[in-house]
């Protein structure tokens, strides 16, 4: 009895293993997509406080980018997220976001210490479009201009703004997709927070689950 005791809880021990391993080496739904892209402890995400306002910069990997695309479309194509892979493998996209430090309604960072409508005007432009001046991405031999910033539009719905920004190499030969470490620069003339960097390294942000989402793609 004691022998098939001890048998019976090794193999309900080898079978939670497994299932532990299945679960920590594949994506089946949005929300563990999302979780696993938010949790700190695997390297996407990377932020920081500076005065009144918190930094966020995002890594997101080439098969988030595709399942991003892909999701919308009515029906799984396998050929097509492959394509996606290969055509988001080719450049490093950032969400680089600007928040305040407490959050509240009265709070936006479009209107933070802003005195008039000039100066408003002047963020705006800035924001818009002037904000690759403030970004580069560096690597142990070269620095990255932002090939496309784009900033999210939300109708003054959230007081926080974030940045879409991706580079692409210099030529065939750098380093921007193999380095050991990305950092991110924001030398920030908008809210004078400073010079602030985010570093990625590459073994965390190449280390991501296969994602395997299909018919309940929202859940």
């Amino acid at each position: 009895m004691i022998k098939n005791s001890k048998h019976i809880n090794l193999l309900l021990l080898i079978v939670c293993t497994l299932l532990y391993v299945s679960c920590a080496t594949r994506i089946n739904t949005q929300a563990e997509l999302f979780h696993w892209l938010h949790d700190a402890d695997h390297g996407f995400v990377k932020s920081k406080q500076v005065g009144d306002y918190k930094l966020t910069a995002k890594y997101l990997p080439p098969d988030v980018l595709a399942y991003l695309e892909w999701r919308h479309d009515n029906e799984f194509d396998q050929e097509r997220i492959d394509s996606l892979i290969r055509m988001h493998s080719n450049s490093v996209t950032i969400l680089f976001t600007i928040e305040p430090r407490e959050m509240n309604w009265q709070r936006d960072v479009m209107t933070d210490g802003v005195a008039n409508y000039e100066a408003y005007r002047d963020r705006m432009m800035q924001l818009n479009f002037n904000v690759s001046e403030y970004f580069r991405l560096e690597t142990a031999e070269a620095s990255y201009i932002p090939v496309l910033a784009n900033m999210e539009n939300l109708y003054n719905l959230s007081g926080q703004r974030t940045l879409y920004l991706v580079f692409t190499p210099l030529n065939e030969n750098d380093d921007l997709l193999s380095a050991d470490q990305l950092k991110l620069k924001f030398s920030d003339a908008i809210f004078n927070t400073g010079i602030n960097y985010f570093g990625f390294n590459r073994f965390e942000i190449e280390d991501i689950p296969g994602i395997h989402i299909r018919k309940n793609r929202t859940s």
